[in-house]
């Protein structure tokens, strides 16, 4: 019984070798909402930016995109990058802001670009 545990342990603490990424918008991760919450109270030095949060011993990687100027985020993958487009720039900073959380497997995703409309 104890071998069957730490078996079934050792397959849940890893994404699977096919996982390449999934994405939500307006998502926040529970074990990661208070640094998101400090992350977002900060002022903006850009027009977009991204924080990152990797747990080697659990097999979680995320990336989290944020924009005060855009309102909406296009996620796509190409090659072995993911590529965030912003898009529907808000005027006099009406709307809500674009926020996406990304799983990613590192294996798999090598690089984030950034792009705006």
């Amino acid at each position: 019984m104890l071998v069957f545990l730490f078996v079934l342990s050792g397959c849940v603490s890893s994404p699977p070798e096919d996982f390449v990424f999934s994405y939500e918008r307006n998502s926040i991760e529970d074990e990661h909402l208070d640094d998101i919450q400090s992350w977002l109270q900060k002022p903006d030095q850009t027009r977009t930016r991204t924080i990152e949060f990797n747990d080697e011993t659990k097999g979680h990687h995320f990336l989290y995109a944020h924009s005060a100027v855009f309102s909406e985020v296009e996620v796509k993958q190409k090659d072995d990058a993911i590529i965030l487009m912003f898009t529907n720039k808000k005027t006099e900073h009406k709307g809500p802001d674009a926020l996406v959380k990304i799983k990613f497997n590192p294996k798999k995703i090598k690089s984030f670009v950034l792009n705006s409309e």
